[in-house]
Protein backbone atom coordinates (compact mmCIF):
# COMPACT_ATOMS: atom_id res chain seq x y z
CA UNK A 1 0.00 0.00 0.00
CA UNK A 2 2.56 2.23 0.29
CA UNK A 3 4.30 2.06 -2.44
CA UNK A 4 1.11 2.33 -4.20
CA UNK A 5 0.60 5.48 -2.15
CA UNK A 6 4.71 6.45 -3.09
CA UNK A 7 3.54 6.20 -6.94
CA UNK A 8 0.48 8.19 -7.20
CA UNK A 9 2.06 10.95 -4.90
CA UNK A 10 5.31 11.15 -7.52
CA UNK A 11 2.51 11.36 -10.72
CA UNK A 12 0.46 13.79 -9.25
CA UNK A 13 3.92 15.86 -8.52
CA UNK A 14 5.13 15.13 -11.99
CA UNK A 15 1.80 16.21 -13.51
CA UNK A 16 1.41 19.09 -11.21
CA UNK A 17 5.04 20.71 -12.88
CA UNK A 18 4.26 19.67 -16.41
CA UNK A 19 1.34 21.64 -16.45
CA UNK A 20 2.24 25.26 -15.57
CA UNK A 21 0.33 27.46 -17.00
CA UNK A 22 2.59 29.96 -19.69
CA UNK A 23 0.73 33.07 -20.82
CA UNK A 24 0.64 34.22 -24.39
CA UNK A 25 -1.60 35.31 -26.77
CA UNK A 26 -1.89 33.73 -29.89
CA UNK A 27 0.54 34.86 -32.21
CA UNK A 28 3.17 36.74 -29.81
CA UNK A 29 6.27 36.53 -29.30
CA UNK A 30 8.27 36.60 -26.31
CA UNK A 31 12.09 37.57 -26.44
CA UNK A 32 15.09 37.73 -23.76
CA UNK A 33 17.99 39.90 -23.62
CA UNK A 34 21.53 37.99 -23.37
CA UNK A 35 24.02 40.45 -21.92
CA UNK A 36 27.93 39.96 -20.78
CA UNK A 37 30.22 42.22 -19.24
CA UNK A 38 34.27 42.29 -20.08
CA UNK A 39 36.02 43.86 -17.22
CA UNK A 40 39.07 45.85 -18.33
CA UNK A 41 42.77 44.34 -17.25
CA UNK A 42 46.35 45.09 -18.30
CA UNK A 43 49.64 44.09 -16.95
CA UNK A 44 52.52 46.42 -17.49
CA UNK A 45 56.11 44.57 -17.44
CA UNK A 46 58.82 48.01 -16.03
CA UNK A 47 62.53 47.31 -15.15
CA UNK A 48 62.89 47.36 -11.24
CA UNK A 49 66.44 47.54 -11.26
CA UNK A 50 69.68 48.52 -13.27
CA UNK A 51 73.48 49.27 -13.22
CA UNK A 52 75.26 51.81 -14.42
CA UNK A 53 79.11 50.90 -14.99
CA UNK A 54 81.55 53.34 -14.25
CA UNK A 55 82.18 55.96 -17.53
CA UNK A 56 78.80 54.09 -19.66
CA UNK A 57 77.75 57.17 -21.45
CA UNK A 58 74.68 54.72 -22.58
CA UNK A 59 73.05 51.31 -20.65
CA UNK A 60 70.10 49.70 -21.47
CA UNK A 61 67.49 49.42 -19.14
CA UNK A 62 64.92 47.45 -20.39
CA UNK A 63 61.84 47.53 -21.60
CA UNK A 64 58.19 49.04 -20.67
CA UNK A 65 55.89 46.86 -21.75
CA UNK A 66 51.81 46.28 -22.16
CA UNK A 67 52.02 42.55 -21.31
CA UNK A 68 48.53 41.73 -21.10
CA UNK A 69 45.38 44.12 -22.54
CA UNK A 70 41.78 43.62 -22.74
CA UNK A 71 40.75 47.02 -22.80
CA UNK A 72 37.82 49.31 -24.16
CA UNK A 73 37.19 51.15 -26.69
CA UNK A 74 39.01 53.97 -26.97
CA UNK A 75 41.19 53.66 -23.94
CA UNK A 76 44.45 53.26 -23.36
CA UNK A 77 47.40 52.56 -20.97
CA UNK A 78 49.50 55.37 -19.64
CA UNK A 79 52.63 54.98 -18.41
CA UNK A 80 54.63 58.04 -16.81
CA UNK A 81 58.22 58.52 -15.26
CA UNK A 82 58.38 60.87 -12.32
CA UNK A 83 62.40 61.78 -11.54
CA UNK A 84 64.83 64.24 -10.50
CA UNK A 85 67.42 62.26 -13.07
CA UNK A 86 69.71 62.48 -10.29
CA UNK A 87 72.48 59.96 -9.04
CA UNK A 88 72.96 61.14 -5.52
CA UNK A 89 76.04 59.33 -3.60
CA UNK A 90 75.30 57.42 -0.51
CA UNK A 91 77.58 59.68 1.74
CA UNK A 92 76.78 62.85 0.80
CA UNK A 93 73.38 63.42 -1.21
CA UNK A 94 74.35 66.77 -2.56
CA UNK A 95 76.79 65.30 -4.37
CA UNK A 96 74.96 63.99 -7.86
CA UNK A 97 75.57 62.85 -11.27
CA UNK A 98 73.18 64.14 -13.55
CA UNK A 99 71.46 61.09 -16.54
CA UNK A 100 68.67 61.16 -18.87
CA UNK A 101 66.84 58.07 -19.57
CA UNK A 102 65.77 58.07 -23.48
CA UNK A 103 63.60 56.12 -25.51
CA UNK A 104 65.90 53.64 -27.70
CA UNK A 105 65.86 54.20 -31.15
CA UNK A 106 67.97 52.28 -33.74
CA UNK A 107 69.51 55.43 -34.76
CA UNK A 108 70.94 56.46 -31.55
CA UNK A 109 71.34 60.02 -32.16
CA UNK A 110 67.60 60.48 -32.27
CA UNK A 111 67.33 59.30 -29.01
CA UNK A 112 64.31 61.60 -27.10
CA UNK A 113 63.78 61.80 -23.51
CA UNK A 114 61.37 59.87 -22.25
CA UNK A 115 58.73 61.32 -19.98
CA UNK A 116 55.34 59.27 -20.72
CA UNK A 117 53.91 56.79 -23.70
CA UNK A 118 50.28 55.38 -24.26
CA UNK A 119 49.76 51.66 -25.00
CA UNK A 120 46.84 50.66 -26.86
CA UNK A 121 47.57 46.48 -27.14
CA UNK A 122 49.66 44.10 -25.72
CA UNK A 123 52.97 43.28 -27.01
CA UNK A 124 53.44 47.20 -27.55
CA UNK A 125 56.42 48.95 -25.64
CA UNK A 126 59.41 51.06 -25.37
CA UNK A 127 63.28 50.21 -24.59
CA UNK A 128 64.59 52.61 -22.33
CA UNK A 129 68.26 53.85 -21.74
CA UNK A 130 70.16 55.60 -19.04
CA UNK A 131 72.46 58.05 -20.46
CA UNK A 132 75.47 59.70 -18.49
CA UNK A 133 77.27 62.23 -20.33
CA UNK A 134 81.55 62.07 -19.49
CA UNK A 135 81.44 65.39 -18.27
CA UNK A 136 79.39 63.78 -15.73
CA UNK A 137 81.73 61.23 -14.97
CA UNK A 138 84.68 63.12 -14.87
CA UNK A 139 83.49 65.17 -12.04
CA UNK A 140 82.38 61.98 -9.78
CA UNK A 141 83.79 61.40 -6.85
CA UNK A 142 84.68 57.50 -6.04
CA UNK A 143 81.61 55.97 -3.97
CA UNK A 144 78.01 54.47 -4.26
CA UNK A 145 75.16 56.66 -6.55
CA UNK A 146 71.66 55.74 -6.63
CA UNK A 147 68.22 57.22 -7.08
CA UNK A 148 64.78 55.95 -7.21
CA UNK A 149 62.14 56.11 -10.33
CA UNK A 150 58.49 56.43 -10.28
CA UNK A 151 56.46 55.27 -12.93
CA UNK A 152 52.95 56.32 -12.54
CA UNK A 153 50.24 53.76 -14.63
CA UNK A 154 46.68 55.19 -15.43
CA UNK A 155 43.60 53.60 -17.59
CA UNK A 156 43.32 56.68 -20.02
CA UNK A 157 40.42 57.90 -22.11
CA UNK A 158 41.94 58.30 -25.80
CA UNK A 159 38.71 60.06 -26.81
CA UNK A 160 39.24 63.21 -25.30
Amino acid sequence: MRRLLSIISSFILLTAVSALPVSAAGGDNQSMTVSTEISPTYLVSIPTHVTVLYNEEKTSVGEIMLTEARLELHKGVKVSMVSDNLLKLRDDQTITLAYTITEEAEDTSSDKEFTSATYLKAGEKTDLMIGITKAEWEKAYAGVYSNTVTFQIEYTDLSE
